[in-house]
């Protein structure tokens, strides 16, 4: 990316100049924000829980060179660029203050969160294992009883990390679990359905 194209999040504000009462919504012709039909946000004493989901008020550690792409515009009309971490935000202005609406996490949040629904996922399936040995349904070979071991202890470890009561899911759970392993594995570069072949 050209060094031109190099701002920092207070650069790009003063890209963007919105009157007070302005609010999302972009008009297609001129990339210029529009108020047709929405309502104006009041950020006086606001709180994080009172944003709009997406939203959030820039912290002093946003305010650090990032690369912006050169002229692209957000589904609000603001700027887009990146966070020193990499997260993928617009910057929009409600009532004069400056907002960032998050586009997309950066690479090492998808990544933590993949890991995590993959830690779930064996560990669920770990026991469904144990229950058809408790029942007789899967008898254990010499070489799947040394697996076994490894695998109780690698249970446990989960266990420690996320509390065995945030491991155990009923069948919604499960179904969710698996929707979600779709979506971030294939965010990642997978097929729909290539989410159970490992990391």
């Amino acid at each position: 990316m050209s060094a031109n194209s190099v701002q920092t999040v207070s650069e790009m504000a003063r890209q963007l100049e919105v009157t007070e009462g302005q609010s999302c919504g972009t008009d297609a012709a001129n990339k210029k924000p529009s108020t047709v039909g929405v309502q104006p946000m009041t950020t006086e004493n606001a709180t994080e829980s009172q944003l709009p989901k997406g939203y959030r008020k820039i912290q002093e550690s946003d305010l650090k060179p990032s690369d912006v792409a050169a002229g692209e515009i957000g589904i609000d009309g603001g700027p887009v660029g990146y966070l020193a971490n990499g997260d993928k935000v617009e910057l929009v202005f409600r009532d004069g203050e400056p907002w960032l609406r998050l586009i997309r996490r950066n690479d090492n949040d998808i990544a933590k969160g993949l890991d995590e629904l993959l830690d779930k996922f064996w560990w669920n399936h770990h026991q469904m294992w144990l229950e058809q040995i408790g029942s007789g349904e899967a008898d254990l070979t010499p070489e799947q009883v040394l697996i076994l071991a490894e695998a109780r202890r690698h249970a446990r470890a989960l266990e420690h990390k996320y509390g065995k009561e945030n491991l155990r899911l009923n069948d919604f759970q499960w179904g969710m679990l698996n929707g979600k392993l779709s979506a971030l594995r294939w965010v990642r570069g997978n097929e729909w359905d290539e989410h159970l072949s490992g990391r």
